[in-house]
């Protein structure tokens, strides 16, 4: 099911893209440029819509909150929102360019070693996903 969900996401093309995709191929499908997370998020949340029925997690959320699983996140995300209004991290910003990813992080002795992903253009329609091992001296939890 999380794949099928993934092909769902990743190949759903309207309008011009649609056309474009039809003419050229699948490198027009836009959705294939999202984030990692968002793929990712869209993914589980479908499964979720999918399987909580099956499992009346909703029914037992009613039961024992007296509120619909909907309702309980909505009520978490905006508690989350309004008390990360003021938050703020001391440190280096690692993502700059905000279309690389950071992922598979290990905190050792002071230093934090990471991999880190972009995408870079290497001709008309044409990019190449580079990845790299990055250390940072110098960090504590």
């Amino acid at each position: 099911m999380h794949e099928y969900i993934h092909k769902m996401h990743l190949t759903n093309t309207k309008g011009p893209a649609k056309l474009a995709t039809t003419l050229f191929g699948p490198i027009f499908h836009p959705n294939m440029y999202s984030p990692g997370w968002v793929l990712e998020g869209i993914t589980i949340y479908g499964e979720s819509q999918l399987l909580f029925p099956y499992f009346n997690v909703d029914k037992a959320a009613k039961k024992i909150y007296g509120k619909s699983i909907k309702l309980l996140f909505s009520e978490w995300k905006e508690y989350e929102e309004e008390r990360a209004k003021e938050w703020r991290i001391e440190g280096e910003q690692l993502t700059k360019e905000g279309y690389w990813e950071m992922g598979y992080s290990i905190l050792e002795a002071g230093r934090l070693y990471y991999v880190r992903e972009y995408l870079k253009k290497t001709g008309a329609y044409k990019y190449f996903n580079f990845s790299e091992i990055v250390k940072l001296e110098g960090c504590s939890v």
